[in-house]
């Protein structure tokens, strides 16, 4: 995550589904975000500011009003989405909101985090491109920091991961992820605008069954997304947009 990506379409889907899921799944209490936050970059990015070409979030009228409010007022911080959901009533918490995470100092960052990670809680990680690669930066998030968040987490909670799609097939890289996520937990769940990847886990079926319910009544309103929790669910083709596949 960087400021200046803050308020993108890729924001509003993300707040927005964020927001759906706190709602509608009775077993969450809280939200913790932990934004993996580094500097910004002089790169042509978090551009994509045009809410009319968003494939979700659109009709969320009030965080639209809010997200292009912050732009206009040159407000893009990440600090600036607690106001947003503590106008709304909802248990929203920001993990080291003025921390940058660092390479050479990513114990440091996930320091604090046991303290942060409580029952009944919406576990969102957000780095900038997602789950680690061969040779990994601070933009990824690395698997062995994500099992020992795992690992912490009851079996109340969801633990939600931003994933960026490379320029690569997504079905088969889909089922890539969903692969290596296998190894920590069988309960998996995603949702997809074909440009960025929501990957969930929990760690029991009962609550996976209600996550996927509740993806499903999603994608009703956005029926440019896809879902599902196994890759055979999965089938890129425009007339099963928005729905699961049996």
């Amino acid at each position: 995550m960087k400021n200046q990506y803050f308020g993108d379409t890729r924001d509003l889907f993300k707040y927005d589904i964020i927001q759906h899921l706190y709602t509608e799944l009775s077993p969450i209490e809280r939200i913790l975000f932990i934004p993996m936050l580094t500097p910004d970059d002089t790169l042509n990015h978090g551009k994509k500011i045009d809410y009319s070409k968003a494939k979700a979030g659109y009709l969320n009228i009030e965080l639209v009003k809010y997200l292009s409010n912050c732009i206009l007022q040159n407000k893009r911080n990440i600090k600036n989405i607690i106001n947003y959901f503590d106008v709304k009533g909802l248990n929203f918490h920001l993990y080291k909101p003025s921390d940058y995470l660092l390479q050479k100092s990513r114990d440091d960052y996930f320091r604090y985090l046991n303290n942060a990670i409580l029952p009944h809680t919406l576990i969102f990680i957000d780095p900038d491109n997602g789950l680690e690669i061969k040779n990994p930066d601070s933009k990824h998030l690395l698997i062995t920091e994500l099992n020992k968040i795992f690992v912490q987490i009851d079996e109340y909670s969801i633990l939600m991961i931003y994933q960026h799609f490379p320029r690569v097939n997504r079905k088969k890289y889909i089922a890539t992820q969903l692969d290596r996520l296998k190894k920590i937990t069988l309960y998996l769940s995603y949702i997809t605008d074909n440009q960025i990847l929501f990957l969930f886990l929990t760690k029991k079926s009962s609550l996976k069954n209600a996550l996927q319910s509740s993806l499903l009544a999603y994608t009703k309103n956005y029926t440019q997304l896809l879902w599902g929790n196994d890759i055979d669910e999965y089938k890129y083709t425009p007339l099963f947009k928005g729905r699961k596949i049996e």
